[in-house]
C-alpha cells in the first residue's frame, strides 16, 4: 500500500471520527437523559412517552403544516361535542397535569412548535410574517409582557386567560409562513366549511335530543360567517361546491340560526348583512337574489311563528333585548358590570390593565359577581388597557384599509371572493363581539383576507420583475 493511499484512508478515518457537534451532541444528550428521569420519578411513564409521541408529531407537522392549519377548525367541532360541560369534565382524562387542559392546546402546542423550528431555520420568513402583520405583533408582545410580568402573581390563571383569550392569534401567524398558493386558501375555506356541516348536524342531533342549546355561541357564529362566505362566492360567480349544495347549506344554517336565537349572532348577522350590500351595491343581479331570498326566509318564519306561538314569544322576548337592552335582564346586567368594573379602574389600570390573570370583580345589588363581561372591548381594557384596546383597533383599520384597497382593483373571481368574505366576516363578528370574547372563526377569515393579499401583492412584484427583466 502507498503512501498516499495511507494518507487518504487516514483522512477518511480522522472525517468520521471527529465532529465538531461531538461535544454539544453529549451535552444535549445527558440533559435530555436527566430531565426524562426526573420526569419518570416526578410523573411516572406515562406523560413522559405522551411527550415523546408529541414531539414526533410536531417534527410531522413541520413537514406537513397544512395538516397543522386543518387541525385549528377541527378543534371547534371538539368543543362543541363537549358543550355544556365544565373544563373540569372535558379535563378529566389529564386531571395530573398541573394546569387545567383546554382543546385548544393541542394546535398551540404544535403551532408553537412550528413557529420555533420555523424561526431556528428559515428566520427570514418568519421576520417576514411578523412585519407583514406589524399591529398583530405588537399585540401579541404586550400579551406576553403582561403573562410574564403578571404570572407571578396571579399564578396559573395567567397562563390561562392567556390561552383561552390570546393564543388564537398564533393562527394568522401559521397561515402567514403556511398559505403559499390559492389552493391553500381553498384547503382552508373548505377546513371552515366542513366545520360549519359538522356543528350543524351536532346543533340538529342536540334539538332531536332535547337539549336546551343547540350550539354555542361560537358554533353559531361559524354558521353565520359560513353562510356569507357562500353569499360572497356567489356574489362573485362562484360556487363553494355546486348551486344545489350550497344553496341547501344555506337553508340548513339559517334554520339553525333561528332556533339559536344567540342575540350577539342577530347582532352580526345585521352588521355583515350592510356590509355584504354595501360591496355588492353595483351588482343587480345579486340583490334580486337577495331579495327574493330574504322575502322567502321571513315568510318561512312567519308561518313557523304562527304554528308555534311558543317559539314566537321566545323569539321576540330574546331579540328584544338588541333594540332595548335595558329592558332585557341579563344585558342590563351585564351593563351594570361593565360600568363598574372600567370605573373601579385606577389611571395607571386603564392605561395598561390589570394584566391577564386579574380577577373580574363587581357587586351588583350587594351580590358579588366574578363572572367575565362578556364583551370583547371591555375585556382588553380590564387587561390590556387602553394601549391594548389602541393596538387591536390600529390592527382593524389596516387590516380594513388594505383588504377593501386590493379587491377594489380587482375583477370577479375568487380571490375578490376571498377578500370581500373576509371584509363582510370580520366586520360582522365585531358585532357579536360586544356579548363574546374572541374566538377562533374570526381569525380565521382575518387570515384568509391576509392571505390572499400577501399572495396579489407576491404574484405583483414577480410580474414586474419579470417585465423588468424583459
Amino acid at each position: 500500500m502507498g503512501a498516499s493511499e495511507r494518507k487518504r484512508k487516514q483522512n477518511s478515518v480522522t472525517v468520521l471520527t471527529y465532529k465538531p457537534m461531538d461535544t454539544r451532541f453529549a451535552v444535549v444528550s445527558i440533559v435530555a437523559t436527566l430531565l426524562a428521569t426526573v420526569g419518570l420519578v416526578k410523573f411516572g411513564a406515562a406523560p413522559i412517552a405522551v411527550l415523546c409521541v408529541l414531539l414526533w408529531l410536531a417534527v410531522f407537522f413541520y413537514h406537513h403544516p397544512l395538516l397543522l392549519m386543518l387541525l385549528w377548525p377541527a378543534t371547534l367541532i371538539h368543543q362543541q361535542i363537549f358543550f355544556g360541560k365544565s373544563l373540569s369534565e372535558v379535563s378529566s382524562a389529564f386531571a395530573n397535569l398541573p394546569i387545567l387542559f383546554y382543546p385548544m392546546d393541542v394546535p398551540y402546542f404544535f403551532t408553537i412548535a412550528y413557529l420555533i423550528i420555523k424561526f431556528a431555520t428559515r428566520r427570514r420568513e418568519v421576520i417576514r410574517a411578523l412585519r407583514e402583520n406589524p399591529f398583530l405583533s405588537v399585540l401579541m408582545v404586550i400579551v406576553l409582557a403582561s403573562l410574564i410580568v403578571f404570572t407571578p402573581l396571579y399564578g396559573k390563571s395567567a397562563i390561562g386567560e392567556a390561552r383561552k383569550s390570546f393564543f388564537c392569534f398564533l393562527f394568522p401567524l401559521l397561515t402567514a409562513l403556511t398559505i403559499k398558493t390559492y389552493r391553500d386558501i381553498r384547503i382552508l375555506m373548505l377546513g371552515v366549511l366542513i366545520t360549519a356541516v359538522c356543528l350543524s348536524l351536532l346543533g340538529y342531533s342536540n334539538v332531536m335530543f332535547g337539549r336546551p342549546i343547540a350550539v354555542s355561541g361560537e358554533g353559531a357564529l361559524v354558521l353565520l360567517l359560513t353562510t356569507f362566505s357562500i353569499l360572497v362566492m356567489h356574489a362573485n360567480g362562484m360556487v363553494m361546491t355546486t348551486k344545489v349544495i350550497d344553496v341547501a347549506l344555506i337553508g340548513l344554517f339559517l334554520l339553525q340560526l333561528v332556533i339559536t336565537q344567540q342575540r350577539s349572532v342577530a347582532l352580526a348577522g345585521i352588521a355583515g348583512l350592510v356590509l355584504l350590500f354595501g360591496l355588492q351595491r353595483h351588482k343587480i343581479p345579486f340583490l334580486a337574489k337577495a331579495i327574493v331570498t330574504t322575502t322567502a326566509l321571513l315568510i318561512v318564519i312567519s308561518l313557523v311563528f304562527i304554528n308555534t306561538p311558543e317559539f314566537e314569544r321566545s323569539f321576540t322576548k330574546r331579540m328584544s333585548g338588541i333594540i332595548k337592552p335595558e329592558s332585557d335582564h341579563t344585558g342590563s346586567w351585564r351593563m351594570r358590570g361593565w360600568r363598574q368594573q372600567l370605573n373601579d379602574l385606577s389611571a395607571r389600570q386603564l392605561l395598561v390593565g390589570k394584566g391577564l390573570g386579574s380577577y373580574y370583580l363587581w357587586f351588583d345589588r350587594g351580590a358579588k359577581n366574578i363572572v367575565g363581561p362578556h364583551n370583547t372591548y371591555v375585556m382588553i381594557v380590564l387587561k390590556l388597557g387602553l394601549l391594548g384596546l389602541v393596538i387591536y383597533g390600529l390592527l382593524v383599520f389596516r387590516f380594513f384599509h388594505k383588504i377593501l384597497g386590493v379587491a377594489n382593483n380587482l375583477p370577479r373571481g375568487p380571490m375578490r371572493a376571498y377578500l370581500e368574505m373576509s371584509v363582510v366576516n370580520f366586520g360582522a363578528a365585531h358585532a357579536y363581539m360586544m356579548g363574546y370574547d374572541f374566538c377562533l372563526i374570526i381569525l380565521m377569515f382575518y387570515a384568509i383576507g391576509t392571505s390572499a393579499a400577501r399572495l396579489l401583492e407576491d404574484f405583483r412584484e414577480v410580474s414586474e420583475q419579470r417585465k423588468e427583466a424583459a
